[in-house]
């Protein structure tokens, strides 16, 4: 715009005619003006009216965020109480585990013991059959050298018999 207005002109033209009118219509002087008191009245009550309306927007804004702050509380702390309640059934049940499972280690316990004294008897009566097979094997000897002993008696009773027979005719 300055370009047209001049007709042409580089930078450093341009830029000293801005500043002759920057001085020009820059004033260094402060400018007071006196507002006459019906205007002064009327700006502070037009003001006041402004900054009430502005509180009363502010102050509804605030209560509605504290009802709702409140509300969301409440839906919170009732989640808060409800996971209170399911932790202490979890704790319940937790509790009723540890008994079931300290019950069925005593079980367990005893039912080890019985298997050990099972075993131990188990154990000895493998011996006990161990030794009975022997005797049965010592019995069966016993029993066939009686036969065989028996065998060998049988003639000479037999022949004793005969002797006593033929003496006694």
């Amino acid at each position: 715009a300055v370009r047209e207005r001049l007709g042409s002109g580089s930078n450093s033209t341009i830029n000293t005619v801005l500043q002759m009118w920057r001085e020009r219509n820059t004033s260094k002087e402060v400018v007071t003006v006196e507002v006459p008191e019906v205007v002064a009245t009327a700006h502070a009550a037009a003001l006041a009216a402004v900054w009430g309306a502005a509180k009363d927007q502010a102050d509804r804004d605030l209560a509605d965020k504290r009802a709702m702050v409140d509300r969301e509380k409440t839906e919170l702390q009732a989640d808060l109480d409800g996971l209170a309640a399911d932790l202490d059934d979890a704790n319940a049940e937790l509790a009723e585990s540890d008994t079931v499972i300290t019950n069925l280690n005593k079980v367990v316990a005893d039912k080890d013991s019985e298997i050990a004294r099972l075993e131990k008897l188990v154990a000895k009566l493998n011996k006990e059959k161990e030794a009975g097979i022997k005797l049965q094997g010592k019995y069966e000897q016993l029993d066939a050298d009686h036969a065989a002993l028996l065998a060998t008696t049988k003639p000479i009773e037999a022949t004793t018999k005969t002797k006593d027979t033929k003496t006694q005719k």
